[in-house]
C-alpha cells in the first residue's frame, strides 16, 4: 500500500497535489522509504509508523486510505471519514467482509489488493477528491451507521470515573 499510495501522488499533476496535506502512516519499516519520496514531490506530508490518536488523524481526515481491520472500520465510521479500503488478503477474509460492508453501506470503494496500482488508487482518489458531492454522500452515508454509541460510552466513563474520585 505504501508504494501505491506515493505512486499514486507521483501520478497525479502538480495542479492536483496543490495544498495536499497528508499524514502517511508508513509502518516501523515504512517511514525511511516513504518520506523521502514525498519530499521529493514537494507534498506536506506527516509520515510515522503509527499513530496513537487516530481519532484526531480521522478528524482532520478528508479521505482515508487503510486496510480494513474492524478497529479502523470502527473509528472511520464513527468519524464519518470516508475511505478507500484495501483488505489485507492473509486475514482469513474478515477485513474483505468489513470493506464489503463498508462500500454496501455506501460509505468507502473497495479495491482488493490484487487490483491494486497507483494508476487505479489515483482514479479513485482523483474522483473523491474532485467531486465533493460525491464525498458528502459517502460522509452522510457513515453518518447514518453511527450509532453515537462511542461517545455515549465515553461520556459514561467520564461520569464513573468522575464519581469514584469524589468517593
Amino acid at each position: 500500500i505504501n508504494r501505491a499510495v506515493v505512486g499514486m501522488w507521483q501520478k497525479m499533476t502538480p495542479q492536483a497535489r496543490e495544498g495536499v496535506q497528508l499524514l502517511h502512516l508508513a509502518g516501523l519499516q515504512g517511514v525511511a522509504e516513504v518520506e523521502p519520496m514525498y519530499r521529493r514531490l514537494g507534498i506536506q506530508a506527516k509520515v510515522l509508523p503509527f499513530l496513537h490518536r487516530m481519532d484526531l488523524g480521522l478528524a482532520a481526515a478528508t479521505l482515508a486510505i487503510s486496510r480494513a481491520g474492524a478497529t479502523a472500520i470502527a473509528e472511520m465510521v464513527e468519524m464519518a471519514v470516508p475511505s478507500i479500503l484495501i483488505p489485507y488478503p492473509h486475514a482469513g477474509g474478515h477485513q474483505l467482509a468489513n470493506a464489503q460492508w463498508m462500500r454496501e453501506s455506501g460509505g468507502a470503494i473497495l479495491i482488493e489488493e490484487s487490483d491494486l496500482s497507483p494508476a487505479r488508487l489515483q482514479r479513485e482518489t482523483e474522483r473523491l477528491l474532485f467531486d465533493p458531492e460525491r464525498l458528502e454522500r459517502l460522509r452522510s452515508a457513515l453518518r447514518g451507521r453511527s450509532d453515537g454509541s462511542a461517545a455515549r460510552r465515553l461520556g459514561e466513563l467520564v461520569r464513573r470515573i468522575g464519581k469514584a474520585k469524589t468517593v
